[in-house]
């Protein structure tokens, strides 16, 4: 979708949950020396900064990452799940700076030289914008050497994706964030995630979607797919989880507000990431 251009999300309650969830898988995935490979289907600028007037116009990171980290400074005892998130410490960090880090740069962050990030993103500002970034060191250093190996493509996502798996490296995760403005997006982002898991049956995929009233269908259908093709393949346990994070309350949205939430849909979740998401989504809908 050339239309969408994600720097005037950034930052919002959206951007929160999916960058939360991705957080702690990569650090799951850094708890082993062995290497790995990240692929994003969506990749965007990278990283944005606070007063792009973009941002300023929707205000959706004011009332996203901005007002979590300002009530967390002032009342960090009463979010303990929150207040120790890695993510939070970054994002806090980046937010110091006049800045938000976006998932090419939170994955940076933790990986390593040994490691693979393989981003791709179509629109021809906003690639501009992820090549101009990612030449620069990220803001926060996690090892000695945050250089992983890095490579950008521009081109169709669903082409992109099933050309990317399996990747070399074989342990690792496919994160993917479609804009659903094309009416045929929840059928194109299931058909495809399924291909794409058919391919790398050992890959974590994060699936971001959005929560509108008017597609509650389509949603269905999204997550429906994506169930029976994990359970298909592991019959005798679940290996996938969903979560949820609603900011507003569905029947009081009017005119064009449709977004009352977002969730994520994993694959191959990492042992201990629900218990840790749901212990920090009651905190997140106490702020948002």
């Amino acid at each position: 979708m050339l239309s969408y251009i994600h720097a005037y999300h950034a930052g919002n309650h959206a951007d929160i949950l999916k960058h939360l969830t991705f957080s702690l898988v990569l650090e799951h995935l850094t708890k082993k020396e062995k290497p790995f490979c990240i692929i994003d289907t969506h990749a965007a600028s990278g990283f944005y900064h606070i007063n792009d007037e973009r941002i300023l116009k929707t205000e959706e990171s004011k009332n996203g990452i901005e007002k979590l980290i300002t009530a967390l400074e002032k009342t960090e005892k009463n979010y303990p799940s929150l207040s120790s998130s890695r993510y939070i410490q970054i994002a806090a960090s980046y937010l110091k700076n006049g800045l938000y880090p976006g998932s090419p740069e939170i994955a940076r962050i933790f990986m390593r030289q040994s490691d693979h990030l393989i981003l791709n993103e179509l629109h021809p500002q906003t690639v501009k914008e992820l090549k101009a970034n990612i030449k620069n060191p990220p803001l926060i250093q996690n090892n000695e050497n945050n250089s992983p190996q890095i490579s950008v493509h521009q081109r169709d996502a669903w082409e992109f994706i099933l050309s990317a798996v399996p990747p070399k490296i074989k342990r690792g995760c496919v994160i993917t964030d479609p804009s659903y403005e094309d009416e045929d997006d929840f059928q194109k982002t299931a058909r495809n995630v399924v291909s794409a898991y058919k391919k790398w049956r050992t890959g974590i995929f994060l699936v971001w979607y959005p929560l509108l009233p008017h597609k509650k269908a389509e949603i269905q259908f999204l997550k429906n797919t994506l169930i029976e093709e994990s359970c298909s393949f592991s019959p005798k346990e679940k290996n996938w989880a969903d979560f949820s994070l609603e900011v507003k309350k569905e029947e009081s949205l009017t005119g064009l507000a449709k977004l009352y939430g977002s969730g994520m849909f994993v694959i191959n979740p990492p042992f201990g990431l629900e218990e840790k998401i749901n212990c920090i989504l009651p905190e997140l809908k106490m702020i948002l």
